[in-house]
């Protein structure tokens, strides 16, 4: 989802979530900034991409060195709305739509991309202030995990 870049172009270019307070299951749990794990990320997508034979093992670091400069970041309303911008090497993208929680199950449906009408859903779960979202792409299953903006900064060192 959410720009469904394919797995070869992601090697060509070489390529969580909580508040405070709140039960997980309230809207108010959720809402909020959030930002993806890009160490995560690139780990994750590096294996994936060596793994499904996009990128040759031995480019493995050069390629968790690439994946690292990915941003991804999520504003999740009250309203049960949400807006989204990735970039990745050179291109950037903005995403809009609805999302949804019941119990820990979490759901994006993506209305809009880059301002046109699109339909994606991306699903996932959410625990401990960790949102976790699986997308398919090309029969690869990728996990992408975001972080609530508030509580990253709150674990880093010094604040």
């Amino acid at each position: 989802m959410i720009h469904k870049l394919s797995l070869t172009c992601l090697a060509l270019a070489v390529f969580s979530l909580t508040s405070c307070g709140g039960d997980a299951g309230t809207s108010s749990a959720v809402t909020g900034h959030y930002d993806l794990d890009a160490g995560h990320f690139a780990d994750h997508m590096a294996d994936k991409l060596i793994e499904t034979g996009r990128a040759p093992a031995a480019l493995r670091y050069e390629l968790v060195n690439q994946l690292k400069s990915a941003r991804f970041s999520l504003d999740l309303d009250e309203d049960g709305t949400f807006q989204a911008e990735q970039s990745i090497a050179d291109e950037s993208h903005s995403y809009s739509g609805s999302w949804s929680l019941i119990g820990s199950e979490f759901k994006l449906d993506q209305t809009h991309e880059d301002g046109e009408e699109v339909f994606d859903t991306m699903t996932g779960t959410f625990d401990q202030g960790q949102l976790s979202l699986v997308d398919e792409d090309e029969g690869v299953e990728v996990t992408i995990i975001l972080r609530h903006a508030r509580l990253a900064s709150a674990a880093s060192p010094g604040r």
